[in-house]
């Protein structure tokens, strides 16, 4: 008799431990490509996790006990997907879990770096114009005066103290050999934006 309840209470006990297999393949909704590691995660009502990443085929098993749970698959970029499941027993196998791509869009982006203001080339120094902000109506001697360095005194234009020779607007010469012309305030600098 006690051999009987001690056999009874062993398969009880076994029973009561039992893990019941769920298994399912989380597929890209827009796609239908597999997601290889996607983290499924079960949830239970004392709200222990039991979790698995997919594998490279994007398939997952799950060893739950009997009782109810949270679903619950994610993937990066991917909103994720939950879904009640109840265990009792049986193997339970859920097909494909669709999970469609997260299209939140983003604000504006800003990228600010810092525009090059003057570069050393040999004997000539290049002034990057658009490194200097002035009024889109503004005249050559405008630009002149933000330059660092470069002054225009008496039809005379200097360098860190030397004189210019030639001004070169994108590489070709404005005003010919005539720095002082080409930064006269009649003078009119090139448009912007054009």
């Amino acid at each position: 008799m006690w051999l009987r309840r001690l056999c009874l209470f062993a398969i009880l006990a076994t029973g009561a431990g039992a893990q019941t297999s769920v298994r399912g393949v989380i597929v890209d909704r827009s796609t239908g490509e597999t997601l290889p590691g996607a983290t499924v995660v079960a949830l239970d009502a004392d709200s222990t996790l039991t979790g698995v990443a997919s594998g490279t085929d994007g398939a997952f098993e799950l060893s739950l006990a009997d009782g109810r749970y949270q679903l619950r698959v994610s993937f990066i970029g991917f909103v994720a997907a939950e879904r009640a499941l109840t265990i009792a027993g049986a193997p339970i196998d859920l097909g494909r879990i669709e999970i469609r791509p997260d299209t939140t869009q983003l604000g504006d982006a800003v990228v600010e770096a810092i525009q090059t203001r003057v570069e050393i080339r040999g004997d000539t120094t290049a002034f990057n114009a658009d490194a200097y902000p002035i009024n889109p109506d503004a005249s050559a001697g405008d630009l002149v005066r933000r330059l660092p360095g470069v002054t225009d005194q008496d039809g005379t234009v200097r360098a860190n103290g030397e004189e210019v020779q030639r001004v070169l607007v994108d590489g070709k010469e404005f005003f010919g050999d005539d720095p002082a012309t080409a930064v006269d305030e009649r003078s009119v600098l090139f448009m912007r934006g054009a």
